[in-house]
């Protein structure tokens, strides 16, 4: 510490001294005005939100919301042990829920009776052509039979013996079309059921222009207040315990097993939010809790409770409170900065109080000690700041979303905190201090720092050697176990990256009883196209594509509005229309009742013709038709069933077979869907996060060679960041832990974190001089070892967590943090020990050699 700098100190002391009321107050302002734009903040649980707007998904993703709308629907589900129940309370909820009105309701989906009754009326052109063929041919030879069996003179062969017998037999052809239809004539009454009549639904599409969780939660609580006026009879408002009126409601009224549930993209949307910001709370109000008892029991003294406490909440939420402006909404990864931010924001205030109780047990009075801590302090802390904020800004050079806006925030938290303990921090003590007075016996309940580390520094400059190789193998070892690990380090299953617990209960196991119920998924991808020539094009490549090649079977299903048109139109009509000629009632009068009831089944109306868009009925047609009322443009791509979406894998395979179609005039589609989202947040980690480690990784250590210069120190710290970095990489593999769109942030901002406590001790070691290590670890060890526990606080509150991204990330991050204090406190005093030591043998030899 330079005198400039202390005669600064002392300075800056005594203006906090003069003025420390409008410091205060200046700090209650910027909390205010911070809390009240933070509460503005929106919480957005959707994968789409971790992408930048520009990524091509995410382009192709809202040009197709722009042409069709919302992509989600809700699913009302109605259970019971009386099937005819489940009906009432259907048709009941449908009359009900058709007066939602169009600002909620699109339509609704509950029955197939319509295209039963499409299908019937034209049977006869979807058969094939080869099975209308064999109807002819069979009875060609049936009517021939006939013919000559009522012909006495016609009724004997060449030989003069009796005709064999013709059965006409469509049984064959008949178990076909039955196979094919099997799946329908399941449902009860042509609605959709499950579970042998205990399980009916209804699909509730809202208005093509609405989305968003928000609109979800209106759209929800429109719909529970419908089923609680339909379950209640009564006028029903929002107000009221829906929950209590639909379920006591409809016992009493249908069914005393009924239930009634709401599930769906759009609810389990909700939920998904709801559980993230329940878990908001839950984790930063452990974190902070937690890291309070800790202030307290070592310093142990009440009041460093508030006086650290307050200065962090002035940081923390006046950087919330600016971070609107940069990144508009939360998102998964930044929804719980709060927590990471208090955990490692403490650290610069602890460190500089830790300083004021030793300055303060020396007997110095509070003006001296102040000025005294935050001289020795403020170039380590700031250091420590600096570092950090490159550490977490390097994310900010990234396009992806879920790592810039961790580092905008993270980066602008750590300089908020290091600013707010070196502002707010000093006036509350020194508000403290005219309050309740610093005393002697109270000085000397100040923290013995010597008191988690004394017995290490002890041990490690007596063992130094030992611990420099044991450092250096495990720096091998853990290389060992990264490479292989490091070739596929990636998280492909998502389902590993959400809340757990919801999707055990509630409308997740709801989604599951439902899904059976549908023969093929109800979220397809889908392409549009700009003209209606060019969809049997698109439609055409995708099955080539499907049927051959490295996508072949991805897909089960691509439909258009055309694949509702039967095939080979004309030839049908032409077979068909022999057939009628053929089952003339004269021919009909052959056959027996039972063959003629038979055969009358397939016979060909008279009026009979080619089939037409015109004619599809509109529960077919409003899945094809857009906002304004395009109809055929829209090409559904179901992908197989036995592979899960929220496969990584199968997702980038999906958007690899889908995300483009190249027509034969040059022309390139191109899809939309979660799939293409999902594949391009799997790759724009991969391509992103390597950058935001490399420019981490640069950037400390130029900012640590530009503030020391030093070649020994900037040496020292590094090669203690880099030791710690790679046991976390060997930890990481050992426990076998993916990485994720949030847990690769913690290798970034270990950087930063491994420079901090290199940084605190070795600026206090530069100060005491050669042969003061193990001075320095009982004193400021004490205090680095209190800061990585407070840290260690923050991350672990995220191992508590429901969303398993978030436990993934407090594991990777307490890992590094681990790690690098062990290198920080463990290895760099080994390393300077044995510098040192081999400094004092040359000193020794050259003394020896001037001596003879």
């Amino acid at each position: 510490m330079t005198p400039r700098l202390q005669k600064l100190a002392l300075r800056y002391v005594d203006f906090l001294m003069r003025r420390y009321p409008w410091v205060l107050l200046a700090g209650l302002l910027c909390s205010g005005l911070g809390a009240w734009s933070a509460s503005h903040f929106e919480v957005k649980t959707d994968f789409a939100e971790l992408l930048p707007q520009d990524e091509p998904s995410i382009k192709d993703l809202e040009r197709a919301k722009a042409r069709v709308g919302g992509l989600s629907n809700m699913i009302v589900a109605v259970s019971s042990d009386d099937p005819s129940a489940n009906r009432r309370a259907i048709d009941d909820l449908v009359a009900r829920l058709n007066r939602l009105g169009p600002q909620y309701l699109r339509f609704l989906k509950y029955d197939i009776n319509q295209e039963k009754a499409f299908y019937e009326k034209w049977k006869h052109l979807f058969a094939d052509l080869v099975d209308l063929e064999q109807i002819h041919e069979r009875l060609a030879k049936k009517i021939r039979y006939e013919r000559i069996k009522n012909n006495p003179v016609l009724n004997l062969d060449l030989d003069g013996e009796p005709l064999e017998p013709v059965e006409f037999d469509l049984g064959d052809i008949r178990a076909k079309y039955e196979k094919k239809t099997s799946s329908y004539q399941r449902y009860v009454d042509g609605y959709f059921t499950g579970e042998e009549g205990r399980l009916w639904v209804i699909l509730v599409y809202p208005p093509g222009s609405s989305a968003g969780v928000e609109f979800g939660k209106r759209l929800l609580a429109r719909v529970r207040q419908a089923a609680a006026e339909v379950c209640s009879d009564r006028k029903v408002f929002l107000s009221e315990d829906l929950e209590t009126l639909i379920r006591d409601g409809c016992k009493k009224k249908y069914h005393p097993s009924m239930e009634v549930g709401f599930t769906g993209g759009i609810v389990n949307a909700i939920v998904e939010q709801e559980a993230i910001i329940q878990d908001i709370v839950l984790v930063t109000s452990i974190c902070v809790l937690l890291n309070l008892l800790v202030i307290f029991i070592y310093f142990r003294s009440l009041r460093s409770v508030p006086i650290i406490g307050i200065a962090l909440g002035v940081g923390t939420v006046c950087t919330f409170g600016i971070s609107i402006f940069i990144v508009k909404n939360l998102n998964t990864a930044t929804a719980f900065l709060a927590s990471i931010i208090v955990g490692n924001g403490i650290n610069f205030g602890l460190i500089q109080l830790a300083r004021l109780y030793e300055e303060l047990r020396a007997g110095k009075p509070l003006r001296e000690a102040l000025a005294a801590a935050i001289a020795f302090t403020l170039q380590a802390t700031a250091t420590a700041a600096l570092a950090a904020s490159i550490a977490y800004g390097s994310l900010i050079i990234t396009n992806f979303r879920g790592f810039n806006g961790f580092g905008y925030m993270g980066g602008l938290g750590m300089i908020l905190c290091w600013l707010s303990a070196f502002t707010v921090q000093p006036a509350l003590i020194i508000l403290f201090e005219r309050i309740f007075p610093w005393r002697a016996r109270h000085q000397e309940k100040g923290p013995r720092h010597g008191f988690f580390v004394a017995p290490l520094g002890r041990f490690v400059t007596r063992h130094g050697v030992s611990l420099h190789v044991i450092g250096v193998l495990l720096a091998v070892g853990s290389a060992i176990l990264a490479i292989p690990y490091l070739k596929d380090p990636f998280e492909y299953n998502f389902n590993n990256l959400r809340n757990q617990a919801s999707r055990k209960s509630g409308p997740w196991a709801l989604i599951r009883r439902v899904d059976p119920i549908f023969p093929r998924r109800l979220d397809p991808s889908f392409i549009l196209a700009d003209r209606l020539d060019q969809v049997p094009l698109i439609a055409a490549e995708l099955n080539r594509n499907n049927s051959m090649g490295p996508h072949m079977g991805l897909f089960v299903e691509i439909h258009t509005l055309y694949s509702f048109l039967p095939a080979e139109q004309d030839k049908k009509l032409r077979v068909l229309a022999k057939i009628r000629r053929q089952l003339s009632d004269s021919t009909l009068s052959w056959l027996s009742d039972e063959e003629r009831a038979d055969v009358e089944k397939y016979r060909p109306p008279e009026d009979l013709r080619a089939m037409t868009l015109a004619d599809l009925p509109e529960s077919i047609t409003r899945m094809y038709t857009e906002l304004d009322g395009r109809k055929g443009l829209i090409v559904l791509l179901y992908p197989r069933d036995d592979r899960s979406v929220y496969d990584g894998r199968f997702l980038i395979e999906l958007s690899d077979a889908s995300r483009t179609v190249r027509l034969p005039d040059g022309e390139v589609i191109h899809s939309a869907g979660v799939g293409t989202v999902f594949a391009d947040m799997i790759k724009a980690i991969q391509r992103d996060g390597p950058r935001a480690v490399a420019a981490s990784f640069l950037g400390v250590i130029l900012m640590v060679a530009l503030l020391y210069r030093s070649l020994r120190f900037v040496l020292l710290i590094v090669s203690a960041m880099v030791f710690g970095v790679i046991w976390m990489l060997g930890a990481t593999a050992l426990v076998g832990e993916k990485l994720n769109f949030l847990n690769f942030i913690a290798l970034p901002i270990t950087f930063g974190i491994g420079i901090d406590y290199s940084v605190n001790n070795l600026t206090r070691y530069r100060i005491e001089g050669p042969g003061s290590i193990q001075r320095v670890l009982e004193n400021t060890g004490g205090a680095v070892f209190l800061c990585s526990l407070t840290t260690i606080i923050g991350y672990s509150s995220l191992l508590i967590a429901d969303n398993r991204a978030l436990v993934s990330f407090g594991l990777l991050a307490n890992l590094g943090e681990v790690t690098t204090l062990a290198a920080a406190l463990l290895l760099m005093p080994a390393l300077i020990t044995i510098i040192e030591r081999r400094k004092e043998r040359k000193k020794a030899l050259l003394e020896n050699n001037s001596t003879l």
